[in-house]
Formats: structure tokens, sequence, C-alpha cells
């Protein structure tokens, strides 16, 4: 009741506030500034496209038609708080292929106007480019957690952290106290996609945890606390589909990535669709991956995982309840490596007592790592103290290649968790991971 009171009043703020111009009127009619049939190559320089875009049309949202046969960097300049504002962007090829962003203050209900121009230029150099269509449109804003539920899962992704999972809830627990099984602290909990790259020239390590830090796209954002940008959002009944652009964990600037998840929710469980775009111009090495990282409330302290050679077969499984810090070699931890995709690459973190918890499968993984912080056993999602486990994928960042996997995610008792992740465990093929 609570929540729908103080819903009700911000509701009025926020008309108050249009009222006075300070917010975009919400449904404003898609704008269309121009068609283009012009074409051209953008090999050797940069295609301008100039606008003469009315003073008075506000947007929050852009999108682009166009045709390429390459990766293109853009820039879109155009009017913010009555000062010249740019950002950049990136298209992948396609023909009669569709962007769509907000812009940079789409979340503080920011909008923009008098668009000027539109650049475009190759990434790698060569391609041909034709710009077809530009609209502009004021979208809803959305609240700064988007949530999608069933009759068994509520599921919430932050859009202030890159929409990382920051909120899942089992209506079937059973337990009034256990809302929220995600650890959601900072920007480098929740759960969500993180990938490993160089650390060597032309890029520029930032420091972290006092180590030299390699370029590290993390979702949620950086070590700062540092909010990724939400580039666009679909949802609908039981699905959720949010792209951003993420944070290079220790600096404080972008990086030149995109990444994509669709969130899926099903009767016994709940699918996570990654995808990842690198437009950075350096060259990485082969190194281990986190698929995803995943962290969950200290209440579910005790670990469980398989560690024999009799997969699927409802074999013993290993449970530990005494893990320490995964960044200190000094504590107990866990190192798995697995002998081939078919193991049974799922791992569970639950709470001792009544053997209920969540679990994790990412078929095609290398092995994991798992591990708890300063362990005390509450139930609060926004306390310090968490548990960590990444299924490790092996694999490299590559220039312009797009990377894609899928995972599961499901709750219940061990035997429950275990029974799902078997009936599924050829459900998923992870090409990028074998």
């Amino acid at each position: 009741m609570l929540e729908k009171f103080l819903s009700f009043f911000s509701a009025i703020a926020i008309f108050f506030q249009m009222l006075m111009g300070g917010y975009p009127m919400f449904g404003g009619k898609t704008v269309e500034l121009r068609d283009f049939t012009v074409s051209g190559g953008i090999a050797q320089g940069m295609q301008t496209y100039d606008f003469s875009n009315p003073d008075k049309t506000r947007f929050n949202k852009f999108e682009l038609t166009y045709d390429a046969d390459a990766y293109v960097r853009g820039e879109i300049f155009y009017t913010y708080k009555s000062k010249g504002y740019s950002e950049e962007f990136y298209l992948e090829p396609g023909t009669d292929a569709v962007y769509a962003s907000f812009i940079d203050g789409y979340l503080s209900y920011g909008c923009g106007q008098k668009i000027s121009k539109i650049t475009f230029a190759s990434v790698q150099g060569g391609g041909s480019f034709t710009l077809k269509a530009v609209k502009t449109s004021v979208a809803e804003v959305y609240d700064e957690v988007v949530y999608i539920e069933n009759s068994r899962y509520k599921l919430g992704a932050s859009l202030l952290w890159g929409g990382a999972i920051s909120y899942l809830e089992d209506f079937s627990d059973n337990d009034s106290s256990l809302t929220n099984l995600i650890n959601c602290h900072d920007t480098g909990r929740l759960v969500q996609q993180s990938y490993y790259g160089t650390n060597s020239a032309p890029y520029v390590p930032g420091m972290a945890f006092d180590v030299t830090w390699s370029y590290n796209p993390v979702q949620g954002g950086n070590k700062y606390n540092q909010s990724s940008k939400i580039i666009d959002i679909q949802r609908s009944e039981g699905r959720l589909y949010i792209k951003g652009r993420a944070r290079d964990w220790a600096k404080p600037e972008f990086t030149y990535c995109y990444m994509e998840n669709t969130y899926t929710l099903y009767g016994d469980r709940v699918q996570v669709d990654n995808r990842f775009v690198d437009y950075s111009p350096y060259t990485h090495p082969l190194s281990e991956q986190e698929c995803p990282a995943f962290y969950t409330v200290s209440a579910l302290g005790t670990f469980i995982y398989y560690d024999g050679e009799n997969q699927w077969a409802d074999d013993t499984l290993t449970i530990r309840n005494d893990l320490g810090f995964w960044g200190d070699p000094n504590e107990p931890q866990v190192n798995k490596s697995y002998a081939s995709p078919a193991d049974e690459s799922w791992s569970a973190w639950v709470n001792s007592a009544s053997d209920w918890g969540i679990g994790v499968y990412t078929p095609g993984v290398k092995g994991m790592k798992a591990g708890r912080y300063e362990y005390d056993g509450t139930k609060d999602a926004a306390g310090n103290a968490t548990n960590y486990v990444a299924p490790l994928g092996r694999f490299q960042l590559v220039q312009c290649s797009p990377s894609a996997y899928s995972y599961l995610i499901t709750s219940g008792t061990t035997d429950e968790m275990r029974a799902v992740f078997k009936s599924l465990k050829d459900a998923i093929q992870n090409d990028l991971l074998l």
C-alpha cells in the first residue's frame, strides 16, 4: 500500500514537471526528420548528414535505418539543456538494419532537440554505408529497475547498472523473509556479463585492488559505482531485452562495446541469452571469462556442485560450508576444471538448514571458481556480505566479432535444481565455449 501511495505522488510530481517543461510529455508523436538515399564508401573518411530539425522537436530516443557492409562508428550532434552535445554509437553490418538508442540523459528524464548533424566512419576501414531514415521520439522513461514476472518468478534488471539482474524472487520458497536472492550491493555484484581483455599498449590499464587491471567491460558499471549506459529496452510478458554500453571496471570511461541480454521466464527456470560486441582497436589475449558473474545473498552460504566422473547419473554431490574470499589464495575456495563440455557444469548456493537456494548452469564452460565474502548469513540483498560463483569460459575478445552464450537459473532444493538442469542438459549449445 505504501508503495502505491508513493508511486501516486511521484506521478503527480512528474506531471507538474512536465507542465513546467522539465520532463518530456510521454507518448509524443514520432518525428520523421528526413529520408535518405545518399550512399557511398566510408573507407577514406567520414560521411556527414546535416539536418534542419524543427526547433521545438524534443526527443529522448533516436532510430536509424541503414544499409552497411562494415562496422560503423557514428556520432550524433544535438542540443541538450541549451548547449551543444554529442554522443557516439556503433552500428553492425546489415540491410535495412535498424539501430535504436536512448540519449545519454534518458534515465534523468532529459530530452534533446535541434539535431545538427550525424557522422559515420568505418571502424576497421573500408566498406559502404547508406543512411535511409532517421526518426526521433519521446519514449516512456522506465523506473530504475524494470521487472517481469510469472506465477513462479519475479525478475528485476537495473537500468542504472546496465540491465544486469539485480532482483530475483521465487514465489514458491515459503520464506517471507527471503525475497531477493541476488546481492545488489554495488555495480560489481549482481548477475551480469563481464569480460577480460588486454593490459598492453595502446590500451592504458587502470588500477583496482592495488594491481594493474586489464580491459574489463562490466555490465553494471565500474569500481567508482558509475553507471553503464542503457541503449534500448523491449519488454513483453515474461520476456525482457536490454542493450547497454558497459564501463571499464578500473577506469571512469565507457568501453568500446555493447552488451545485450534477453531474460525469459519459464515455469521452473530463467533463461538468459547474452550477446557481446567489442569495437575496441585493441588486440586481446585468450582469457578466462566469467559466464556469468553470479552473486547471491549471504544467507545462501552453502556451495554445492558435482566433482565426480559419473555425469548426470545422480551421483553424490560435493558440499562446501567453509569457503572464504575467492580473491585470496590463502582462503578456502573452489577452483574446478571440467574434463569435457558434457560435465555437470552447474552449481548452487543454498541455505544449509533448509537445503533451498539458487543455482546456475552454463553448458560448455571449462571450469568455475567460487567463494564467500565476509560471510554473515544475512538475507539483506544490499549487504556487503555475498557469495560468488563464476562458470568460466575461455575465449578471446575480437574486434567486431560478436560473442554469444546462454545459461539457466533455477531455484529450489538441491535435488529439484539438479533435476531441472539435467532435463535441459542438451537444450543449449554454447558454441563459443566449446
